[in-house]
C-alpha cells in the first residue's frame, strides 16, 4: 500500500460488523442514511479489508455482497461500490476483458493498465484474468490486438517473470531505446529526442502507447492527472475512466495525483468532480478523494 495513498486500514476493523451494516442498510434505501451508511464504510476500509466483508457478507448471510448491491443500488453509484469489492487485480482484469472484447478495442484502457502496474501486479492480474475467463490475456491480446500495438502490449506482459516483483512495466529511461529499436528498427542513439522520434515515425495507436510510455516514465501521477482532467472536460464525464483511476490509486498514489492536479489546473480534483457527477455518485467518489 502506497504512502501517498488517500484510503488507509481502518484501524478498528471488524469485518462482521461491516458486513450487517451493508446488509441492513441495502434493505433500507428508501433514507439517505442508508447511502451515507454504505459510503462510509466502503471509502474507509482498504481494499484487503472490503474482501474480509465480502467473504464476511456470505458467512453470515449466505448471499454475494456484490449481487446485492448490483441489485439494490443503481447507475455509476452501482458499479463503483460493486468494483470497489473486487481485489485490486480482478479489477483490472474485468477492465483489460473489456476494453480486448468490447465493439471496438480500447487501447487507451489497455496501456493505462499495463504501463502503470508493477511487474507483480501484472503477474496477480494474468492469473486473475486466466481464473476469471479461463483464457490467458497473452490470448486475448493476441487475437484482438495487431501490428505495433499487438508487439508493445505482449512485450509488456512477456517481460513479467517469477521474482521481478519489484520492476515495473514501464521501467525503462529516455536513454534506452530499446523497445523502439526492437519494434521499430528505428537507428536511434542514445541522445535523441524520442519523443519527437515517435511523432515523425509512428501513428494511431501505437503512437498514443509509446507517448504515454514516456509519460509515465516522467511523472506517472502527472499521467493519471491528465487522463482525469479528459474524462471530465468538456461535454459528459467519461465515468469508466474516472471510477478507474480514483479506485485504482486510492491506495497507492491519489494525495500525489491530486497535488500534481491542483498545480496542473489551478483547480482541485474535487472541485471538478463535485462539477461533473452527481447523488450518491459523486458523494463516494469524494469521500475516496478527500481523506
Amino acid at each position: 500500500m502506497g504512502e501517498q495513498g488517500t484510503v488507509k486500514p481502518c484501524k478498528h476493523f471488524n469485518p462482521e460488523r461491516d458486513a450487517g451494516l451493508l446488509y441492513g442498510n441495502l434493505r433500507g434505501l428508501a433514507s439517505d442514511s442508508s447511502y451515507s451508511a454504505i459510503i462510509n464504510i466502503l471509502s474507509k476500509r482498504s481494499s484487503a479489508q472490503r474482501v474480509e466483508i465480502l467473504f464476511g457478507y456470505h458467512a453470515m448471510y449466505g448471499r454475494d455482497l456484490i449481487q446485492d448491491i448490483k441489485s439494490g443500488l443503481s447507475g455509476d453509484f452501482q458499479q463503483t461500490a460493486a468494483s470497489m469489492l473486487l481485489t485490486p487485480a480482478e479489477y483490472d482484469a474485468t477492465s483489460l476483458y473489456k476494453a480486448l472484447k468490447g465493439l471496438k478495442i480500447e487501447a487507451r484502457v489497455l496501456v493505462e493498465i499495463l504501463l502503470t502496474r508493477s511487474a507483480e501486479e501484472i503477474k496477480c492480474m494474468k492469473e486473475s484474468y486466466s481464473v476469471k475467463y479461463h483464457r490467458s490475456l497473452e490470448t486475448d491480446i493476441e487475437q484482438s490486438c495487431s501490428g505495433n500495438l499487438k508487439t508493445f502490449l505482449l512485450k509488456i506482459v512477456a517481460e513479467v517473470r517469477d521474482g521481478d516483483e519489484t520492476r515495473t512495466s514501464a521501467d525503462i529511461s529516455k536513454r534506452d531505446a530499446t523497445v523502439l529499436k526492437e519494434i521499430s528498427h528505428a537507428n536511434l542513439s542514445p541522445d535523441c529526442d524520442i519523443q519527437k522520434k515517435i511523432s515523425s515515425e509512428f501513428h494511431g495507436e501505437f503512437k498514443d502507447a509509446l507517448k504515454s510510455q514516456l509519460k509515465v516514465i516522467e511523472s506517472k501521477p502527472q499521467f493519471f492527472v491528465e487522463k482525469l482532467y479528459r474524462s471530465m472536460k468538456g461535454v459528459g464525464t467519461d465515468d469508466e475512466t474516472l471510477m478507474r483511476i480514483i479506485i485504482t490509486r486510492c491506495e497507492v498514489d491519489l494525495r500525489d495525483i491530486k497535488t500534481s492536479f491542483q498545480a496542473t489546473h489551478g483547480k482541485s480534483l474535487s472541485k471538478f468532480i463535485e462539477g461533473d457527477t452527481s447523488g450518491s455518485y459523486r458523494k463516494l467518489l469524494l469521500a475516496i478523494v478527500d481523506q
